[in-house]
């Protein structure tokens, strides 16, 4: 009987690991990442999804270069003065956010 419970149990939390897991992928997925130059022209718009997996990526083929490449994407950035934008595409569920409210 106790192993019928903890297969259940372990049932129960996969379901709820991939649950969550899912959810956060359609979260990322509705975020995007926009760089852009000093003067607004835009060099490049991806989800966060992208971004963050190509982060894992990199840091974890290559753990020695991860941290120096990453290091060298910031500085970049603040030589040419590129800012990066967190933008959240709303949908049909989503209320409206009024300021000052």
């Amino acid at each position: 009987m106790q192993e019928k419970e903890k297969n259940t149990d372990r049932k129960n939390m996969m379901t709820e690991l991939s649950d969550t897991a899912q959810n956060l992928l359609n979260q990322g997925n509705r975020r995007r990442v926009v760089a852009r130059t000093h003067d607004n022209r835009v060099m490049f718009d991806v989800p966060l999804t992208y971004v963050v997996g190509g982060g894992l990526v990199v840091l974890f083929l290559m753990p020695g270069w991860g941290w120096l490449i990453a290091l060298g994407v910031v500085a970049y950035g603040f030589a040419n003065r590129i800012k990066l934008e967190l933008v959240r595409e709303l949908t049909d569920d989503d209320e409206p956010v009024i300021p000052g409210r």
